[in-house]
């Protein structure tokens, strides 16, 4: 976003990047703990994308399977593209450059401090990076209520912004949340997928197999 454009295609990468650091900063952890495992996964089904799901027009690319060493998702992602695994949880799938290329960015569980619902969370990444892209702006943002979960909520958006090559990008992001009531802390789930506004729209319906594809939540 921005780094990788998306939380929406700000360089998504810098939505998940700057999630992260906050996540540090408040001590998260990758686990959410066995008692929230069940609605973690519900919310997470509540990702797929409402807005960006279309047909494909055109023969569909080779797709290869992952399986996340840490054993947190599954996806299918384009034979050729480059994954890139960083320490603050994030993986990025890519086709040239994980910050201001075309990328896919899924960070399954972090922690952040404080008890908020998603729009919050989301208000204070994108605020964030504001602060490194000024032209960023927000889109058809929504917000819902997470079924079959306690405190849960998601919200997706698209995003533009000028990346630092000076490149017109594009994001579509999605963040899950469940407060911890009386714990202090908020678990999110981020996903999102970024491209070069010239060729985002093209790049939707690959886009969308890979979102389709993913299966977050334990795996034996």
């Amino acid at each position: 976003m921005m780094n990788n454009g998306t939380m929406s295609n700000v360089p998504v990468r810098d939505f998940v990047r700057v999630a992260c650091v906050l996540a540090r900063r408040s001590g998260s952890r990758q686990g959410t703990g066995a008692r929230c495992v069940a609605g973690f996964v519900a919310l997470c089904a509540l990702l797929a994308p409402a807005a960006y799901v279309v047909r494909a027009a055109a023969a569909p690319p080779a797709m290869q399977a992952y399986a996340d060493p840490d054993k947190r998702f599954v996806i299918a992602y384009p034979q050729g593209w480059k994954v890139k695994r960083s320490p603050g949880g994030t993986t990025d799938f890519y086709l040239d450059d994980p910050d201001e290329g075309t990328t896919f960015t899924v960070l399954p569980a972090a922690s952040l401090k404080g008890e908020m619902d998603a729009a919050h969370a989301f208000a204070g990444i994108v605020e964030d990076n504001r602060k490194r892209y000024p032209d960023l702006r927000v889109a058809g943002q929504r917000q819902r209520v997470a079924q079959g979960t306690l405190h849960g909520t998601t919200v997706e958006a698209t995003l533009t912004w000028t990346g630092a090559r000076r490149v017109p990008m594009k994001a579509w992001a999605s963040l899950g949340a469940i407060k911890m009531v009386g714990q202090g802390r908020t678990v999110i789930t981020f996903i999102s997928y970024q491209a070069p506004a010239a060729e985002f729209d093209r790049l939707v319906p690959l886009f969308s197999r890979m979102l389709q594809s993913l299966n977050i939540g334990p795996r034996k």
